[in-house]
């Protein structure tokens, strides 16, 4: 498959770089390549944190970092540069400066007055997969491919913690006074350092791995600290454990989640933990003693971030949905949606009057976009609730094709209606205008039928469009 991608890959750059006339720029057209025209959508989301005021929400993807107005729900910059895509962020205490981490080996500092790059920082020997702030600003911490770095925030100078530990680490996190320095890796370890006696303290075997992850979120290990400092929560193939942190000791206990857990948040008053899951909802946790709460709906794929802001009013939640929601922390309801942040498309194609461009992930999701205003036009995904839709495939399974099909889209002649082939073996027939489907056919070999349990003799009709 890797020519027809490769294909249509080259169509798009094509399209992207034609002349356009009369279109107005916007957050489709910022930190483009020379040449280039636009994007569709916002790229996938690997982190994202509230500034300390909890007016901007920051969200790391992999094109870049995007500053959003939590008010408006509004885009107000892009931050563009690094090479590679951005694993996490951080605002300094003062909300002055942003750091990020990348895989490209990089930290880069950012200024947020003027929203400009101040500086790289380079030291790693690998990825950068986490970055914090000191809770008194002074020391940036960094954990990566080759271990734990602090940073010196007076002249930037560095040192590697644990010189002769060489492990991989996916998350650094400060205890709220700052005395504590705890760094997860992809073994399930945790490496607790004191920050005042520049020494190591323990690390603790807190999770057991068996055999080689399925895929990039399941090993990725992560932790967070409670607001009082008090609890610690690990997180790691899915699974959870709550740490009571009392004179330095932990002692710990695992909460019984029924979906894979991918990500977690202390409320600000300490009383309840958010999880977010594999089946897209989030959970709420009593953090004493694990005892289920309540759960939220609204996204429809794995919830990979939860963040609360600063005065602890909202939380954030982002999905592989490519949606961010916010919600409301006493009401539970949700209050705003950013979209847009979409995966990589596999396929393309267009309406027959190329005004309108189609396009289908890795998961089988279809947007459609405006090929003049390089807007988001429609959605293309059948209702969760409807029992005869099988669910839709996961994102890193390869789709499978059915036989003799170039592409699984393809637009009627006169551009009404967009059939879509997908991993079930259904063909499904969309309305171009209001994105409602109209029709969905069962394939076998060359021929289709609609499904009609009660009309087992019905006439086969060979798809010819296809």
């Amino acid at each position: 498959m890797k020519k027809p991608f490769m294909t249509i890959l080259s169509l798009l750059i094509f399209f992207l770089i034609l002349n356009q006339n009369g279109i107005t720029q916007d957050y489709n057209q910022w930190g483009l390549p020379e040449g280039v025209n636009a994007r569709l959508g916002k790229g996938w989301i690997t982190d994202m944190t509230f500034s300390p005021d909890g007016n901007q929400l920051a969200v790391a993807t992999s094109i870049g970092i995007w500053l959003y107005n939590v008010q408006t729900g509004t885009e107000e910059a892009l931050l563009s540069g690094h090479t590679e895509l951005v694993t996490s962020i951080e605002y300094s205490p003062d909300g002055k400066t942003l750091a990020s981490g990348s895989l490209d080996w990089t930290i880069r500092l950012w200024d947020m007055e003027n929203l400009k790059h101040i500086k790289t920082l380079q030291g790693h020997k690998g990825a950068v997969n986490s970055v914090v702030y000191s809770p008194d600003g002074k020391t940036l911490a960094s954990g990566g491919d080759d271990g734990i770095y602090t940073w010196d925030v007076k002249n930037w100078q560095h040192q590697k913690l644990y010189k002769n530990v060489f492990t991989e680490i996916t998350s650094v996190v400060y205890s709220p006074d700052g005395n504590t320095l705890i760094g997860s890796s992809k073994k399930g370890n945790l490496h607790v350092w004191d920050t005042l006696k520049q020494q190591k303290i323990e690390m603790l075997n807190a999770h057991k791995r068996h055999g080689s992850p399925k895929e990039y979120l399941d090993y990725m290990m992560s932790v967070a600290f409670s607001a009082d400092g008090k609890t610690l929560a690990s997180w790691c193939d899915g699974k959870m454990r709550i740490w009571n942190i009392d004179n330095r000791k932990l002692k710990s206990f695992a909460i019984q989640s029924k979906s894979s857990i991918y990500s977690l948040a202390f409320s600000k008053n300490n009383s309840t933990i958010v999880t977010g899951s594999h089946d897209g909802k989030l959970n709420l946790w009593d953090k004493t003693t694990g005892e289920h709460k309540r759960t939220l709906e609204g996204h429809t794929d794995k919830v990979t971030s939860v963040v609360y802001s600063p005065d602890g009013n909202i939380f954030a939640t982002a999905s592989l949905d490519g949606n961010i929601r916010l919600w409301g922390a006493v009401s539970q309801l949700p209050k705003r949606i950013f979209t847009g942040h979409i995966h990589s498309f596999n396929f393309l194609t267009f309406s027959p009057n190329g005004k309108t461009l189609a396009c289908m992930n890795k998961r089988g999701d279809v947007s459609v976009w405006d090929t003049q205003t390089f807007q988001h036009k429609l959605e293309l995904i059948e209702s969760l609730n409807d029992k005869q839709t099988p669910k839709l495939s996961h994102r890193h399974n390869r789709l499978n094709i059915i036989k003799g099909l170039a592409t699984p889209l393809a637009y009627s002649p006169d551009g009404t209606t967009l059939a879509i082939a997908n991993k079930d073996n259904t063909i499904r027939l969309w309305e171009t205008d209001r994105g409602q489907l109209k029709l969905k056919f069962k394939v076998t070999d060359d021929l289709a039928q609609p499904p009609d349990e009660n009309n087992q003799n019905s006439n086969p009709h060979t798809i010819t469009a296809l």
